[in-house]
């Protein structure tokens, strides 16, 4: 399973918005269902979704694993928080609540990029300003180093 790609998209006025298609073919052609789990971390800068069958690993990891130590406590137990389930509809969309806009500062326009195992909702300027950081700092060193492990 992997989620790829970039996509702009805008929140109607309930606060649903559209699933790209190609995720939403992902999700079908690996039988994983028409609910997502939201989540936000403070340090992420924007709404993660996962499938419920993948947040179901973190959730068993946690159980067989349990943190030891405040700050892992702390991680998870904001995680599961904020977690919540999102189902999508027929029409391929998809509810976030005021919430979870807020906190990821989700307004109009928003970029739902693919990272693998997770879709992500990025406020429109943040996604540009943390795209073009990411570019600019990147060397060509880093891509060979990255290219070796990720292929």
């Amino acid at each position: 399973m992997g989620f790829k790609g970039e996509y702009l998209n805008k929140f109607d006025d309930s606060g649903r918005i559209s699933l790209p298609a190609k995720m939403r073919d992902e999700l079908r052609s690996k039988n994983l269902g028409d609910t997502l789990v939201a989540y936000y971390t403070p340090q992420s800068k924007c709404l993660k979704l996962m499938t419920k069958s993948d947040f179901e690993k973190v959730e068993r990891a946690h159980i067989d694993n349990p943190p030891t130590n405040r700050s892992d406590v702390d991680i998870y137990r904001y995680i599961f928080a904020s977690s919540m389930d999102v189902d999508i509809s027929a029409s391929g969309r998809i509810t976030i609540t005021p919430k979870h806009r807020k906190k990821a500062n989700l307004s109009d326009e928003c970029y739902i990029i693919g990272v693998n195992d997770q879709i992500q909702l990025w406020n429109k300027q943040e996604w540009e300003t943390e795209s073009q950081r990411i570019e600019s700092e990147l060397s060509d060193e880093d891509l060979r180093i990255s290219s070796h492990l990720i292929f």
